[in-house]
């Protein structure tokens, strides 16, 4: 494609204009021959809305061009002197006040331009700046026509860059979902590579400039537009979410253990490798013991009979019954719990704790045993692939289809529901088998990074359900007519904007206001020193002067003034070097346009090459401007010497003029950004003295309002860290008399570090966002407890967090009063509170595991002793005071002993149960079906009731059906004993809650969990990336740098 658009500007704009300016005959018809060429090619573009774009900004500048030079040929500003040098500096000091219009520097320019040529013969005619008017617009006219052969539009390179997001968009994903399940750890580690987020960046910062030239496309609907923007805002949307995922596969791949049996490896080599250290003996064992469903629940009601547990599936001693004493059921201590165990000692053949049990009695260690993960792998694995394929589907068929009857009949929806739907279901299991059936102890890290890696994306699912249910109920009310856009494109826009800054730029009233004043002085200087130089030195060559160099090197700063400037008398002299072989070695004119034009296709053809465009696109433009000039050597060597004058006049005005400094800039900019950080963080964090349960409407209200403000701001600190970035590249390029060069890499490092605790922050936004809302059913008091326990240490760390910050930023801004020692003191201290964060979230964590697990354990005796005295193998009275303890939902179940006979419950004259080994065994060959049953049932509720609340809402579309996911409940078979269940086994994670459009949101315990890592992100990982450059990077500072961030809490 580069050599199609080199070869097409060659020959429809180059190749024309070029012998107009160079034939005789027509030299004299077109007063402006000698820069035509340049303004043609300096005007082409590849795609045709851009170049429709920059036709309209030409026109503009060639009306002005006519304007100005009749209005100064009326006056005869040529004939005073005075006059005329206030005019021209007048002139160009108006014309740089127009802040960000596309045509400011070349109106300066055209206005310097038409000035000069009053010097030229015929220029005092009337008609000549008409005629300059008409040989601007033919030129640009011939790079309009060459973008139409063939047209490659706007639209749809937007609609490519979209759907390149949608991939990159999708590779991030599925790489994530590979280093989060891959058993590989060099696999692993490459993915953790291919995660980068850049590409996602890039389109959220290209494409919307790229969309406003689609609005000179104007076959394009507006509709269509407005669709663009909203994918473009869907996709951009998935930011927050995309660091999440990165973030946490990165700790899965730190925490997790790996297998490395298969490399060869012994066991005891394979429990060195993981995180946690040696696993315990339960650990070891976990593969056997998985397979038996519900071990702590049974070993609960044998317990509570009287009936002994095998030794680990072995069977029992012969004196097993004479070493163990008849248990009465009796309460301890006068709290309703039943005394099991004898009071004698048990002989050495006596029943022993399982290793089930050490495990289950032992929550505090932090173990997460290889047999789990293998068992989470072969649960969520399959489902997660298939959910991913859907993914991939629907993110390809966004990238295809753009009209919503397209979307809604070509993007399989359905397919994505279904799969979402299915992982959900997956990780329900998961969370049974992990927390309520299980009795090893759980890392709450590691268990809850795996439950919001998949949580997230089923949330990402949600948002693309979401906008597909928006497109099959499609609502032309609410996006932009084609009136509106015609209205505001051409009338509004311009002139809203102009009254809007009119009385700002005159009062001086805001600091970008104060700086477009000093460089449109700068500017006036520049061209009044360029034009001076015309006036002594070459007054009849004033179309390739110097001055008008300053159209492509005057910048703001002496370091991009500097770079331009080294690209363009780069440009320069190697144009001035073709021509001089065009002019002075061909015999004639198809010679020098042949020699010429080959120049001018090479330079096109490296146009987009960056580290040869700039310097390409000035060789392209001066070469046939050039071969003018070079049939006299003298003035060829002129134009050299004026523009490099030129060049050095500019850089000394930007250094000694109004200078900015840039390392001062970039600083600032950094400030900033760290205070948004720092202040949303405090916000957020004063927001939690607020009870999540609370009920006054007026703090709710304040919440409420709090939480909006802080959506407002997030646009801005965006923005300020984005513009961070963008000047880190000139403050590299900034040149300094004294000090080391600047440390781009680290800075990078630093800018990336910031944008990666903006999106923690956004995180915990998120997470408040959430816990904030009204819940009908109520708060679970587990999570009031927790959040509770945590707000006080988040408050501290608040405040730590601030000193922290401003260490980092008195590391650059004064760094002679700033000490490492102070710092890391400050640091070790922020790292103690994170600390003490994960220890009480840790501390909650294993308490409400313990909760679950024993309610689990009371639902399944429940129901085994309602069945059981159902089919009067237990008394009635027995069944009864039991329920009667469970109905006042006693954590310590109340036993009577049994009043009636029954066949396997006889009571002897003291009241106690039968002791004989044979009734035992036949109580326990009884109970056994039981049990089981009630455990299943116990866990066929809990999937159906987590499974009830997943995708409830309005279905979508998908080739014009409907999406259906599962009904809502009709209730839970043993009503009495699953409401228990429901009302008492109040889960951890990962509840999905349907909302009033049918979205899925985050369980609140899954946020609260979710803020916790995010604070980790946002106090662990990239400050401590930070903090390493405040002490190794030596950097040229400023003495009078930025202002020192003012904290709200008065630290």
């Amino acid at each position: 494609m580069p050599i199609f658009y080199a070869l097409r500007v060659t020959l429809m704009v180059a190749l024309p204009l070029g012998f107009l300016a160079r034939y005789p005959l027509t030299m004299a018809i077109f007063p402006i021959h000698v820069i035509m060429p340049l303004f043609g090619i300096a005007d082409t573009r590849v795609f045709v809305g851009e170049q429709i774009g920059f036709f309209i900004t030409s026109c503009q500048v060639a009306i002005w061009f006519m304007l100005w030079g009749t209005f100064n040929n009326v006056l005869n500003t040529r004939a005073h002197s005075g006059a005329w040098w206030c005019t021209l500096l007048f002139s160009v000091f108006v014309a740089s006040l127009f802040g960000d219009l596309r045509c400011k520097r070349l109106s300066v320019l055209a206005t310097t331009l038409i000035m000069e040529m009053q010097y030229i013969k015929g220029s005092s005619d009337m008609w000549f700046p008409a005629r300059v008017c008409r040989d601007i617009i033919l030129s640009v006219s011939l790079a309009l026509v060459q973008s139409l052969f063939p047209p490659r539009t706007v639209a749809r390179q937007c609609d490519d860059m979209l759907a390149g997001g949608w991939k990159h968009l999708s590779r991030i994903v599925r790489t994530a979902s590979t280093a989060c399940w891959s058993d590989d750890p060099i696999e692993c580690t490459t993915a953790l590579s291919r995660m980068s987020t850049e590409p996602l960046r890039h389109v959220q910062v290209v494409l919307p400039q790229r969309l406003f030239f689609i609005m000179y496309e104007f076959w394009e609907s507006t509709l269509r537009l407005e669709l663009r923007k909203e994918k473009l805002e869907l996709q951009g949307s998935f930011r927050p979410a995309v660091h999440a995922l990165t973030d946490t596969a990165r700790t899965l791949v730190v925490k997790r253990p790996f297998n490395f049996v298969a490399t060869g490896a012994t066991p005891a080599a394979d429990h060195a490798h993981e995180p946690y250290g040696s696993p315990t003996e339960a650990g070891a064992a976990g593969a056997a013991a998985v397979p038996d469903c519900f071990q702590t629940a049974r070993r609960s009601v044998r317990r509570m009979f009287g009936v002994p547990l095998p030794r680990d599936g072995t069977p029992l001693p012969e004196n097993a019954a004479a070493a163990t004493k008849p248990n009465t059921l009796r309460q301890r201590g006068g709290k309703g719990r039943p005394e099991t165990e004898p009071k004698t000692n048990h002989s050495r053949d006596a029943r022993q704790p399982s290793q089930s049990d050490k495990a289950g009695g032992d929550l505090d260690q932090n173990c997460f045993t290889l047999a789990h993960w293998k068992m989470a792998n072969t649960l969520v694995k399959p489902d997660l692939l298939v959910f991913l394929d859907a993914f991939d589907a629907v993110l390809a068929g966004l990238g295809k289809h753009l009209t919503p009857a397209e979307v809604a009949a070509h993007v399989p929806f359905a397919a994505l529901r279904e799969a979402a739907d299915q992982l959900h279901r997956a990780l329900n299991k998961l969370h049974f088998e992990l927390l309520i059936r299980s009795s090893e102890p759980v890392n709450p890290v590691l268990y809850t990074s795996t439950m919001f890696f998949h949580l997230t994306l089923i949330n990402m699912a949600e948002s693309l359900l979401r906008y597909g249910d928006r497109m099959r109920h499609f609502d032309r009310s609410r996006y932009k007519s084609g009136w509106r856009r015609f209205f505001e494109f051409f009338l509004l826009d311009y002139w809203h904007a102009f009254w809007e800054e009119l009385p700002r730029r005159v009062t001086l009233a805001t600091p970008r206001d104060v700086r477009i004043v000093k460089d449109a002085i700068k500017m006036a200087l520049a061209y009044g020193v360029g034009t001076m130089y015309t006036q002594y030195m070459d007054p009849e060559n004033v179309y390739y002067f110097g001055m008008a160099i300053l159209m492509g090197v005057g910048l703001p700063t002496a370091g991009d003034t500097m770079v331009a400037s080294v690209y363009r008398v780069t440009g320069m002299v190697i144009a001035c070097s073709i021509a001089y072989v065009a002019i002075w070695h061909t015999p004639n004119l198809a010679g020098e346009l042949a020699v010429a034009l080959g120049g001018v296709f090479i330079a096109l053809l490296f146009r987009e090459v960056m580290p040869y465009a700039h310097t390409a696109i000035y060789v392209g433009m001066l070469i046939l401007t050039a071969l003018n000039s070079a049939t006299t050597k003298l003035v060829l060597l002129s134009r050299i010497v004026s523009n490099s004058f030129t060049v050095m006049t500019y850089y000394t005005i930007c250094i000694f003029f109004f200078p900015i400094n840039v390392l001062r800039v970039t600083y600032s900019f950094q400030v900033e950004s760290i205070t948004y950080v720092a202040d949303s963080f405090s916000r957020l964090a004063r927001l939690m003295r607020v009870p999540v349960d609370t009920a006054d409407a007026s703090e709710r209200d304040m919440v409420r309002q709090e939480l909006q403000q802080l959506v407002a701001a997030r646009k801005k600190g965006w923005g300020t860290i984005c513009t961070f970035g963008s000047w880190l590249p000139r403050a590299a390029a900034e040149p300094t008399l004294h000090g080391q060069p600047y440390p781009l890499q680290e800075m990078n490092n630093v800018y990336s570090s910031l944008r990666r605790l903006a999106s923690a922050v956004d995180m915990v936004h998120a997470a408040l966002a959430h816990l904030y809302q009204p819940h009908p059913d109520g708060m679970d008091p587990h999570l009031v407890a927790l959040m509770a326990t945590i707000t006080p240490i988040m408050l501290r760390m608040d405040e730590t967090v601030r000193v922290v910050m401003q260490d980092f930023v008195d590391a650059f801004v004064v760094p002679f009063t700033w000490t490492a020692e102070r710092a890391t003191r400050h640091f070790t201290d922020f790292l103690a509170l994170n600390n003490d964060l994960h220890k009480a979230f840790y501390t909650s964590h294993r308490h409400m595991v313990r909760t679950f697990r024993r309610q689990f354990q009371e639902a399944v005796v429940s129901r085994t002793v309602q069945r059981a005295a159902e089919r009067h193998l237990l008394s009635p009275e027995l069944a009864t005071s039991f329920a009667v303890a469970r109905g006042g939902r006693s954590r310590n179940a109340s036993f009577a002993p049994p009043a009636a006979a029954t066949p396997f419950a006889r009571p002897d004259s003291s009241g106690s149960l039968p002791t004989t080994e044979q009734d035992r065994e036949a109580l326990a060959q009884a109970l056994k079906p039981l049990e089981r049953q009630a455990e299943v049932d116990a866990y066929e509720d809990f999937i159906a009731q987590r499974t009830n609340l997943s995708f409830a809402g309005p279905p979508a579309s998908a080739g014009g059906s409907e999406i259906g996911g599962p009904q809502p409940s009709q209730g839970l078979g043993g009503a009495e004993d699953g409401e228990y269940f429901r009302d008492n086994l109040s889960m951890l994670l990962p509840t999905l809650t349907a909302g009033p459009h049918g979205s899925v949101g985050l369980d609140v315990e899954m946020l609260a969990s979710l803020m916790v890592a995010a604070d980790d992100v946002l106090l662990r990982g990239e400050s401590g990336c930070c903090a390493p450059c405040t002490a190794s990077t030596r950097t040229p500072r400023s003495r009078d740098g930025p202002p020192v961030p003012i904290s709200p809490l008065q630290v």
